[in-house]
């Protein structure tokens, strides 16, 4: 073990510990900020592997921003939920989260943006599945 102190079972604990903190934090600050709590435990889901616990924190995401906007927030959720669901496995729900994603970016960024080509790297890496 390098001299870090850590195990990957002290790592796993840190993970663990941060996913409680964070699952505290949003339930007494989610009415004031929101998305940006769930996007931040759902990410803290999916680095601890546990995309199951991240895809319903992305979906709460998405209703809320396709409700009061804006729209470059759905697109960003509808990419973190298209990720997620590729490396969770199921390539068809990735797929259809990303089109919608695309169609999104294209409309708030144009064609030729960054967002955009993220978007188009990710459909690539799902049709490698």
């Amino acid at each position: 073990m390098s001299g870090s102190g850590l195990s990957h079972g002290g790592d796993a604990n840190v993970l663990l510990r941060a996913i409680a903190n964070q699952t505290k934090r949003l339930r007494v600050a989610q009415k004031a900020h929101g998305d940006y709590d769930l996007k931040q435990l759902a990410l803290l889901f999916v680095m601890n592997g546990e995309h199951d616990k991240a895809l319903p924190l992305l979906h709460q995401r998405l209703v809320i921003h396709e409700k009061f906007g804006p729209e470059d927030r759905v697109a960003e959720t509808l990419q973190e939920l298209g990720t997620v669901y590729r490396l969770h496995g199921t390539p068809d729900i990735a797929l259809q989260h990303l089109l919608r994603a695309l169609t999104q970016r294209e409309k708030c960024h144009g064609k030729n943006s960054l967002k955009v080509a993220e978007t188009l790297n990710s459909l690539a890496l799902v049709s490698q599945m």
